[in-house]
């Protein structure tokens, strides 16, 4: 039972918010320090329509030297199970909201547009059906998440990687009942970065007993994580799909190969469009997270989260939600082109590791991150290399192509592009289950 205090701390903040727009954005953090549980009664989502499930959002304090805060929104495992594990979710870009992951890929709501006007309805199938979903929008200046100072912008591996390990341990101070369930840390495209610095910094911090995070792997789709290596393989499919002629494919080549020595001079400021203009030369096509829907980013998405109902819905106060932050997204020129391979292979060493594509995704084929896998010095590297691939069948039915090298698991996801949990939402939270369950897809 809560105590008097605490109930009466969290009427204040519901009577200053029901009516109220102008308000502040909801900081935890002075409440974790001194409430956890009074800072999780007043995380709580209260959808006044009833669609959303239960669930928690607002902004944790994750360095206080600049005032940086990341956005969260939680879903607990709607199963209602108490053992089902906990997924992280970071969108990429990089300086894309984890926002998309949540209503356009695997989360239990969704966009909808009825007369014009944005709104939001319950899915029937999402991830978190059975595992409890855990989005946050990374790095400050993404989506919601902000800082105070303009010096607290993380732009490389060590800036955001600090941010989101200081996150999860806020996190667990909130809710302490999951450290007795299994922690997955994963996400999409750039979030292959930072994925890797944010699980590479939780296990040295394991490993030197700083933290008793229940740490077991991580789940990466379609990543982007050996810069040069991969781009150099982009045009491989392109070309195979007719949409690049031998001679393109040759000029993309000796583009990225003037690009690379460029970046290796020190005294040479590349900017990040610069980088993006070399690496998505003009192809006709309207998007290439599907070459075969050609179905993008839904945009709608940030006008719904800076709607005033669902800014005061999800505790945002005034702030300004960025599906993308074009500026911030500049400021990634150097880490763009950084290399997390080392990263990768460390945890590849000692954790369960999925990495997922969809056949359709242009922006980081299949071939790109085989490249990249090839690269990368785990110890099962030869074994993997060596392999073959077998056949995934669901109920019969072609459901896509996999491998497994011990605790590696590798998995083709069919009839999918870049979002391949919104091309194929079933499929991917059946193959997530299958890879917490056994390791692998089978």
């Amino acid at each position: 039972m809560l105590g008097t205090l605490s109930i009466f701390f969290i009427l204040c903040y519901l009577l200053t918010t029901i009516g109220g727009f102008g308000q502040e954005a909801l900081d935890l953090t002075p409440y974790i320090a001194t409430n956890a549980k009074l800072a999780r009664e007043l995380s709580q989502v209260r959808d006044p329509r009833g669609i959303i499930p239960p669930s928690y959002s607002g902004f944790v304090n994750v360095d206080r030297r600049f005032g940086n805060h990341l956005f969260f929104w939680f879903f607990p495992a709607l199963n209602s199970s108490l053992t089902a594990p906990l997924l992280v979710w970071l969108n990429g870009g990089p300086t894309y909201s984890s926002m998309i992951g949540l209503f356009q890929e695997n989360g239990p709501i969704k966009v909808v547009i009825k007369n014009g006007t944005v709104g939001y309805a319950r899915k029937e199938r999402s991830w978190a059906e059975t595992f409890s979903m855990l989005y946050i929008d990374n790095p400050v200046g993404t989506g919601f998440s902000y800082t105070e100072d303009e010096r607290g912008y993380k732009v490389d591996q060590d800036g955001y990687g600090q941010d989101l390990y200081s996150f999860i341990t806020n996190f667990y101070k909130m809710f302490p009942e999951y450290l007795k369930r299994p922690l997955y840390i994963g996400g999409t495209s750039y979030a292959g970065k930072y994925v890797s610095a944010f699980a590479y910094l939780l296990d040295q911090k394991i490993q030197k007993r700083e933290t008793c995070i229940p740490f077991a792997g991580i789940y990466l789709g379609a990543p982007f994580y050996e810069p040069f290596p991969q781009v150099k393989s982009s045009p491989d499919l392109l070309y195979n799909l007719g949409v690049l002629s031998r001679r393109q494919r040759q000029v993309y080549l000796e583009n990225i190969t003037a690009l690379e020595n460029k970046l290796q001079d020190p005294t040479n400021n590349v900017s990040s469009l610069e980088i993006i203009g070399t690496l998505n030369p003009p192809l006709g096509l309207t998007d290439l997270n599907n070459y075969h829907t050609q179905q993008g980013i839904q945009l709608e998405i940030e006008a719904l989260m800076n709607s005033e109902e669902m800014k005061r819905i999800v505790h945002a106060g005034n702030r300004t939600f960025r599906l993308f932050n074009a500026d911030l997204f500049l400021k990634f020129n150097k880490d763009f082109m950084t290399s997390a391979t080392s990263k990768i292979a460390s945890l590849m060493n000692r954790y369960k590791v999925l990495i997922y594509n969809g056949d359709y995704d242009l922006t980081v084929s299949t071939s790109s991150v085989e490249t990249a896998l090839a690269s990368t010095p785990w110890e099962g590297r030869q074994d993997y290399l060596s392999s073959s691939r077998s056949v995934w069948r669901v109920n019969s039915n072609l459901a896509g192509y996999f491998s497994r090298v011990d605790k590696f698991c590798r998995v083709i996801v069919r009839k999918s592009g870049h979002l391949a949990s919104f091309d194929q939402l079933e499929i991917t939270a059946l193959m997530m289950r299958q890879f917490v369950e056994t390791g692998c897809v089978e």
